[in-house]
C-alpha cells in the first residue's frame, strides 16, 4: 500500500511541474528568425532551400524546401521541413498517400501537424520525427497526384523539440502559405 500512495504522489508531482508550451509564446535559447519568403513558381523543376539554428547549437537545426510546379506531366509542388540535426524533432500530425496507377505503389508522404497560436506543443500523445515533413505536397503523376494543404490560409505553426542531455526545449516556426509552393517563415 505504501508503495502506491508514494508512486501516485511522485505521479502526480511531475504532472502538475511538468510545463506546457504553446504555439507563438518565446522559449529561452529559442533563436527568432528573420521573415523569410520561400516562393518558387517558374517551370521546369526550381526550388528554394532555407537553413535556420532555431535553438542556438553549433548546427543548423532544420531546413525549409519549396520546389515550384511543373507545366506538364503532373505538378511537382512542395513545401517541406528536414530535421538537419538529429536531436531536433519536428511534431508530425499525419501521413497522406495516393494510388500511382502508372507504378503500381503508393506515393507516402509524412505531413507535419498545423498547429495554431496556443496549441500545446508538446501535449500528451504528440508523436515526433527527425527525418522530413511535408507542409504541402501535390507530387505524383500518372493519375496519383496529391492534394496535400495542411499549412495554406493563414498563421499556422510546426511544433519543434530539441533533446539534449538533462532536458528537452521546445520551440516552433510561424509559416503563412499562400500557395502549395509560396510560405513565409516568421518567428514573432
Amino acid at each position: 500500500m505504501k508503495k502506491l500512495i508514494f508512486s501516485a504522489f511522485i505521479l502526480s508531482f511531475f504532472k502538475i511541474s511538468s510545463q506546457s508550451y504553446t504555439a507563438g509564446t518565446q522559449y529561452p535559447g529559442y533563436v527568432n528568425i528573420t521573415d523569410t519568403l520561400l516562393n518558387y513558381k517558374t517551370s521546369p523543376f526550381t526550388q528554394e532551400t532555407y537553413s535556420i539554428d532555431v535553438f542556438g547549437s553549433v548546427a543548423t537545426d532544420i531546413e525549409f524546401m519549396a520546389r515550384g510546379s511543373v507545366s506538364s506531366g503532373g505538378s511537382q509542388a512542395f513545401i517541406r521541413v528536414t530535421s538537419l540535426n538529429p536531436n531536433v524533432y519536428i511534431s508530425l500530425g499525419r501521413i497522406d498517400s495516393v494510388f500511382v496507377p502508372a507504378s503500381s505503389n503508393y506515393n507516402v508522404t509524412n505531413i507535419a501537424k498545423p498547429l495554431n497560436a496556443g496549441n500545446v506543443i508538446n501535449s500528451a500523445g504528440a508523436v515526433w520525427d527527425n527525418t522530413t515533413l511535408y507542409l504541402t505536397d501535390h507530387s505524383g503523376s500518372g493519375g496519383g497526384n496529391k492534394n496535400v494543404n495542411d499549412f495554406v490560409g493563414g498563421d499556422k505553426y510546426i511544433g519543434l523539440k530539441f533533446v539534449s542531455p538533462g532536458a528537452n526545449s521546445y520551440g516552433w516556426i510561424r509559416v503563412s502559405c499562400i500557395s502549395q509552393d509560396s510560405c513565409t517563415l516568421k518567428t514573432t
